[in-house]
């Protein structure tokens, strides 16, 4: 497991009951040029909810790659959590055809990643992907400060969380 999913799993609240919704989006600046991914991530739990931002700099590249890298994180998160229920969104059409198996990667890498998320979705029908416009893509603003980050750098940030209050028995 990544350092990434690492930080992210310790801001979940408990996981027994989790439901996931991952804003996902990649950006380069020029494109291509330098590289970031950006993930909101919202988790629902029967006690409480959590807000978590994702940040990180992937390099010089393009921008769907970019968008590729960052649904492999999105679903490198969803399959760490294993939450009753998973929904990524992202803006990228490309990047979601290449998750799903609906294009074929170009590099042996990507392919490798490709062919691991096909798969593992095709077993897993709790966790969707859904395409939204750009305008309407929470993680945008956090795929663009990604690029602008030193390479290799990430960031995992608890954006909000709340505990919801329990019924109380009569």
């Amino acid at each position: 497991m990544s350092d990434l999913c690492r930080s992210v799993l310790s801001w979940l609240p408990s996981r027994h009951d989790l439901n996931m919704v991952i804003y996902v989006d990649g950006s380069s600046v020029p494109n291509p040029g330098p590289s970031g991914v950006g993930l909101l991530v919202l988790a629902r739990g029967s006690t409480a909810d959590s807000l978590i931002g994702v940040t990180k700099n992937i390099g010089f590249g393009g921008n769907n790659t970019a968008e590729f890298l960052g649904l492999m994180d999105a679903l490198a998160i969803v399959r760490a959590a294993r939450p009753r229920s998973a929904l990524i969104v992202s803006d990228s059409l490309v990047g979601l055809r290449l998750a799903t198996g609906k294009i074929r990667a170009r590099s042996g890498q990507h392919l490798a990643l490709q062919r691991q998320a096909r798969d593992w979705l095709v077993e897993h029908e709790h966790v969707r992907l859904c395409w939204v416009e750009r305008n309407r893509n929470l993680a945008h603003h956090l795929a663009r400060f990604g690029a602008s980050l030193p390479e290799g750098s990430e960031d995992v940030r608890l954006l909000g969380s709340q505990e919801q209050a329990l019924p109380r028995a009569s």
